[in-house]
């Protein structure tokens, strides 16, 4: 049975997603062709993108005169292409790509505000194009192409009525010359899923929660619930390799809790958490947590087994191209504990897939320089090490030696599936050297149960000592924001009283960890014995079976291949622009677990299709940050609620993010008043110094955010340096004047920092710009520096700096951008927490500090970084 208020959204999503497409990719350095330049022969072939208008204004344009919308600022000029044009590797007519927005707003253009009513219109635009266009570049030789093309262009741009106002053709033709590879020119990301969830026979209950949400549960402060869900009793049994010194805060171990406590296979409900982290806070360091106990509950299954042979249920043979493979299947209780990791943010993505196999990542004690027996007990299991070394390298010709195994690795991408799965021969090498002997398997499971034991052991121990220390009355007696410091077993997060048992517990779940990884690798190379009596190792079947997954009729031969595949890569991440293109024969509840990571910048149609395929779905964010980047006008979204009868607030808003939807369909969270529901907050910052912490706390988290980090300033400062004059384009030259020689004392000065400790950051790409070219003359710093150190905000989510330059811009002649910057915090508010040690704000403080969010950020600069606000007092203080 379908809910037809559900697909109404659905397809509401679908057409919001037509509206995206045709945008302009990125070309590289070399973009433009004219008469005087004209294009070469050569590579594979060309695409040329014909009719480039600003998209953002004729949108805004349409907007005004059909649906009567007051045009509001942005701080963008996205471009969009009518038509692609693709040319063989001789520059002659190949074929050609019409992107569903070019018909859009033709037809609204034309009056034709029935569009949505009525799909047949597109097939015909598609054939005039195409008419148009063959009747240009037909028999056209190559070198004559760049003549016709102009011609073309002019034509085309004319007809869709693309005024001087809107093309951006510059008499030149933009397009990406002598490609290696073909370029996908996708109409959509997310259109074909949402066609595929909308044509399904009936409703997914993880889709449908999303979009329906669910009842809630405040959490809060409602410390008995708290004590119970954070209790002993409810302590995953594995934990990453970090620092024993140092324990999850409060919320932290809820979080963990919550998400590893479904993992029982009992529990077969499908279901969706999610964590609303601001900067800081540690949704990372929780995630290798959750993951970490993950690998100890599937080896917990695996040491159930008297042998590894009997962790397959069976076995098939497949003709693949011209070889014969095995693909074996897991038992029932061996699977459920995939893990996909995807992102709308790429560096979120590559945080997570190369970051976590790196052995700096593996750290047992706080103090550098100290003997750190994790390491070395991960460096023994050595879980294919060499192999990641090689898929996790920059060269394809080098190998890295700093990591410790394949945990989990890059995929969604057509190249880095290459990548990952080209090592076949490496891998085949890697089983026989290693293969586990039965005796070696009963070693393994023996060391993993008697670690086991021992986890089990102090967990007791733990717990008679509570039970006769009054430790959870004296945890219920500190104030409220020193309970959310950490859980109720550490006691007092001063004195830390019991300090040596809970950091023998941290220490031997961690160890655990690695006993799992150990058992995992032994499963992997222990040899079964086929149909025809010859040993084969399972996961290397997978691997190379997966490796030409096109060939596969049967859509099951894929799913399990990767199944298994996943004892290899236990994490596979990919984007969320990838994830149909990876998973295209996965169909619903074929994925384990999905992880959504910046869960708060995504758009929440993008999530539907990993939704879908989808048994658990757990998103990480936080929407007090930089909002899902949309270039569709919001009058156009309006225009489809209205159509479609789905409420655009609720549905289409331009604000709204996965991780608004998903909070809705989580029980545990919080909400303040006239606020929306947000699900498991973490609430400890250990990132920023005040002012940054105090800035940020105010505008965004209503006082919330507890300070995990020591009092002490040790000569940090920070300030407002008052900046004024004209502005060109929001760019003023004194603000470049105050910038470069605030840079020039601050590094002679102590603390010591260098160039590279510093960002500088503005709303406004044509600030940006400005200071680039400025910074660039004085300090002789190189493009790369630039690009990785100066940029808009929305750049530089997700990465820090000990000293933060926020350049806002601007004169009274552009106050209205200024007023945009700062309508909401989430802008400010990522600005501000990029800083670690300092933060300087440039511009004019006496009008910029009348308006909402810079007046607060203004305030506690002024003060000097005192919070001007009765909030959570810091740790220490």
């Amino acid at each position: 049975m379908r809910d037809k208020q559900l697909n109404d959204i659905i397809n509401a999503w679908w057409w919001a997603e037509r509206f995206e497409s045709g945008n302009l990719p990125s070309l590289g350095r070399y973009p433009w062709r004219s008469p005087e330049n004209p294009p070469k022969p050569g590579g594979k072939g060309s695409v040329v993108f014909i009719g480039v208008y600003n998209k953002t204004k004729l949108q805004q344009t349409i907007g005004t005169e059909r649906f009567h919308h007051e045009q509001e600022y942005r701080d963008s000029n996205q471009l969009g292409y009518s038509v692609a044009v693709f040319l063989d590797h001789n520059l002659e007519y190949e074929d050609i790509d019409v992107p569903y927005a070019t018909y859009l707003m033709y037809a609204l253009r034309c009056g034709n505000l029935h569009i949505l009513q009525d799909n047949r219109g597109f097939a015909n635009f598609v054939s005039q194009m195409t008419q148009e266009v063959e009747q240009e570049l037909q028999r056209v030789k190559g070198d004559a192409i760049i003549d016709h093309l102009m011609k073309l262009d002019e034509r085309l741009s004319n007809k869709l009525g693309l005024s001087q106002e809107f093309e951006q053709r510059l008499g030149k033709i933009r397009g990406k010359w002598n490609f290696r590879f073909k370029p996908f020119l996708s109409a959509s990301f997310f259109a074909e899923d949402l066609e595929k969830v909308a044509g399904a026979k009936n409703d997914d209950p993880l889709v449908a929660a999303y979009l329906r949400g669910s009842g809630h549960v405040e959490i809060d402060q409602d410390w008995e619930s708290l004590i119970q869900a954070v209790s002993l009793h409810n302590l995953p049994m594995g934990k990453w390799p970090s620092p024993v010194e140092f324990g999850s805060s409060l919320m932290q171990q809820f979080a963990i809790n919550t998400i590893t406590g479904h993992l029982k296979l009992t529990d077969s409900q499908a279901y969706i958490r999610t964590v609303n982290g601001p900067p800081g806070t540690g949704k990372t360091t929780l995630l290798k947590d959750v993951f970490a106990d993950m690998m100890v509950q599937q080896a917990k299954a695996m040491v159930a087994l008297a042998t590894p042979a009997d962790g397959y249920a069976g076995q098939r043979a497949l003709k693949v191209g011209n070889t014969y493979h095995n693909l074996y299947r897991l038992i029932p209780e061996l699977t459920g504990y995939g893990i996909v990791v995807t992102s709308n943010n790429n560096s979120a993505v590559e945080n997570i897939s190369k970051d976590f196999p790196m052995i700096g990542e593996i750290q047992e004690h706080a103090k550098s320089g100290a003997e750190d027996d994790f390491q070395d007990r991960l460096n023994q299991v050595d879980f294919f090490g060499e192999l990641a070394g090689k898929i996790l390298s920059a060269k394809p010709d080098q190998v890295r030696d700093d990591v410790w195994g394949t945990f989990a690795v890059p995929m969604g991408s057509s190249a880095k599936i290459s990548r990952a799965l080209k090592y076949g021969r490496d891998l085949w090498s890697y089983l026989m050297h290693h293969s586990t002997s039965q005796h070696e398997w009963e070693k393994a499971v023996d060391e993993f149960n008697d670690q086991f034991n021992q986890v089990l052991q102090l967990k007791e121990e733990m717990a008679d000592a509570l039970d006769t220390n009054g430790s959870l009355e004296r945890w219920m007696s500190l104030p409220n924001a020193r309970k959310q410091l950490t859980v109720p077993y550490m006691v007092n997060p001063e004195t830390d009283d019991g300090n040596e048992l809970n950091q023998q517990l941290r220490q031997a779940r961690a160890r655990l960890f690695i006993a799992a990884m150990n058992v995992r690798k032994k499963f992997i190379c222990y040899p079964v014995i086929n149909r025809s009596g010859k040993k084969k190792f399972p996961v290397l079947e997978a691997y190379e079976i997966f490796d030409q997954r096109w060939r596969l009729t049967e859509r099951k031969d894929v799913v399990d291949a990767f199944r298994l595949l996943q004892l290899l890569f236990p994490i596979v991440s990919s984007t969320l622009a990838s994830f149909h293109s990876m998973f295209k024969d996965f169909d619903e509840d074929d994925l384990d677990y999905v992880f959504m990571d910046e869960a708060g910048q995504a758009t929440p149609l993008s999530a539907v299709g990993a939704l879908w395929r989808a048994k658990h779905f757990v998103a990480l964010g936080d929407p007090a940050q930089i909002e899902p980047v949309v270039t569709t006008d919001a009058s156009f979204l309006k225009f489809i609620g209205t159509e479609l009868g789905v409420p655009f607030k609720d549905y289409l808003d331009p604000s709204l993010s996965v991780q608004r939807l998903a909070d809705q369909a989580n029980y545990f969270g919080h909400q303040d008043a006239d606020q929306p529901w947000i699900g498991m907050p973490l609430w400890v910052h250990r990132r920023c110094l005040d002012p940054m912490f105090s800035i940020s706390n105010r505008i965004s988290y209503h006082g919330h955010m507890v300070m995990g980090l020591p009092a002490s300033h040790q000569g940090w400062t920070s300030g407002w340096i008052d900046s004024r004059g004209p502005a060109k384009n929001k760019f003023v030259k004194d603000n470049a004047d105050k910038l470069v020689a605030h840079i020039r004392q601050r590094l002679t000065a102590q603390p010591a920092i260098e160039l590279d400790d510093i960002f500088v950051i503005s709303p406004f790409s044509a600030v940006v710009q400005g200071i680039k070219k400025r910074l660039s003359r004085e300090f002789g710093v190189e493009r790369s520096w630039l690009n990785s150190h100066v940029g808009t905000v929305h750049t530089f989510q997700g990465k820090e700096a000990k000293v933060v330059y926020f350049v806002i811009g601007t004169d009274q002649g552009s106050d209205g951008a200024a007023d945009w910057s700062c309508a909401q915090p989430n802008l400010i508010n990522v600005a501000v927490t990029r800083a670690k040690k300092e933060l300087y704000v440039i511009g004019d403080a006496e009008r910029l500090k009348a308006k909402d969010n810079y007046r607060e950020m203004y305030e506690i600069l002024n003060a000097n970084g005192r919070p001007a606000m009765t909030m959570r007092r810091p740790f220490g203080a």
